[in-house]
């Protein structure tokens, strides 16, 4: 069983996180993402957001 995650203040992945999602809530990520043809833009911000966590906590989730 592995441990839950919890959230920590003091914990330096949680600050670096938080600054990598409000990059990606911004409204320039989202034209980025737009040019490149990604669509729908909000359905891929949140499978983004969900896989860097992923990878920054080295947790997979299975995505359906």
């Amino acid at each position: 069983m592995k441990p839950p995650l919890i959230y920590d203040q003091k914990d330096f992945k949680w600050n670096l996180l938080g600054e990598i999602l409000k990059i990606f809530d911004s409204r320039r990520t989202r034209q980025e993402l737009a040019k490149q043809g990604i669509k729908p833009i909000n359905k891929s911000v949140k499978m983004l957001k969900v896989v860097l966590m992923a990878i920054l906590f080295s947790e997979m989730f299975l995505m359906f």
